[in-house]
């Protein structure tokens, strides 16, 4: 069997499994997703840079569109799982690393992704400070973060999160110029990442997906809702000068 035959089916069982049972990050998906999609859009790319992957949610929405793909994480759990997941993906490259220090040259990349990452470091000036350097002028980036207040304490996040005025701040400071903000996880998604997490912590067992269908309601409903109706979430497009 070959290795991509094998992936593809690791992939298939993965999936079925998860018709069932809600295996991992199961909100994100639902409700911020779509949006991160809608930003990114259909046309393609020279070079993207994923600026803090994760477990590549998003790496996988850019690979059909850019010619080149790069994406650093600070796990070297999350890099090591990609290596193997998507090793048949040619035009990906993979760095373990910081956003503080990303491993690129001036103006390379026309698209940059960085979702849910910047509450987790110290110095946020010197990453957007990095994310600009390496866009090319004109080049779009695509930035999420938490919106508070948070629904529970996360101990991986320096801070909770950002208001609007306060991330616009920082990325004007930095060089970058918001075009556009969408919100998103609002009260349904907040009740439910904070029962996954009681419930994880007392069961130690999966959720099944049932539960997280009314999430695509909230998805439908709230495409237009403000800061009033208290978002967990906010993503940006934002732009650096041609």
């Amino acid at each position: 069997m070959s290795l991509r035959s094998a992936l593809s089916n690791i992939t298939m069982v993965r999936k079925a499994v998860r018709l069932f049972i809600a295996l991992g990050d199961n909100v994100r998906p639902i409700v911020q997703r779509p949006l991160i999609k809608e930003f990114i859009m259909a046309e393609p790319f020279e070079r993207v840079f994923d600026a803090g992957c994760g477990t590549g949610m998003y790496t996988v929405i850019v690979l059909p569109k850019a010619k080149h793909v790069s994406a650093l994480d600070y796990s070297e759990q999350s890099i090591a799982k990609l290596r193997t997941r998507l090793a048949h993906h040619k035009h990906l490259d993979l760095y373990q690393g910081s956003a503080t220090d990303v491993p690129f040259e001036d103006s390379s990349f026309d698209l940059i992704l960085h979702c849910e990452v910047l509450e987790h470091i110290q110095d946020d000036r010197k990453v957007l400070s990095e994310l600009y350097r390496v866009c090319k002028p004109g080049g779009r980036m695509v930035i999420s973060v938490p919106h508070p207040p948070a629904p529970l304490d996360d101990p991986n996040h320096v801070r909770e999160g950002y208001t609007r005025e306060q991330l616009t701040a920082l990325l004007n400071e930095a060089g970058f110029q918001v075009e556009k903000c969408r919100y998103c996880m609002f009260g349904l998604s907040k009740k439910l990442i904070a029962f996954e997490d009681k419930w994880f912590n007392t069961t130690h067992l999966p959720l099944p997906t049932l539960i997280y269908v009314p999430l695509y309601i909230e998805r439908w409903i709230s495409r237009n809702w403000g800061t009033e109706k208290q978002p967990y979430d906010m993503i940006l497009q934002v732009r650096k000068a041609a």
